[in-house]
């Protein structure tokens, strides 16, 4: 998919919303960006699996709601792919989950 344009919100375990514009490539990278940056900002501490909501608003081009866990974004980007190309895709995102 090509790089999209994507408003994506975050409630963290406290109930408290976060949204943050981003641009990737896929779902779970929409995912995975603000997670990143909300935590390099210190927002979001400590978040892990079940307890981070994450809606994904206004992919643009066509405009499409999801919402995913932020659980379901780490099995993905930590499961196996046969793609280089996505597996150089994951490994970032893995990178930035760790704040890197």
């Amino acid at each position: 998919m090509p790089p999209r344009s994507c408003l994506v919100t975050l409630t963290d375990s406290r109930g408290i919303k976060h949204t943050v514009e981003v641009t990737a490539e896929s779902l779970f990278e929409a995912g995975v960006l603000p997670v990143s940056a909300l935590r390099k900002a210190g927002w979001v501490e400590g978040a892990t699996g079940y307890r981070i909501q994450i809606g994904i608003f206004e992919v643009r081009e066509p405009a499409v709601k999801h919402t995913v866990t932020l659980a379901q974004i780490q099995r993905c980007v930590n499961g196996a792919t046969r793609l280089p190309v996505e597996r150089i895709r994951r490994e970032r995102m893995r990178q930035l989950l760790a704040g890197g």
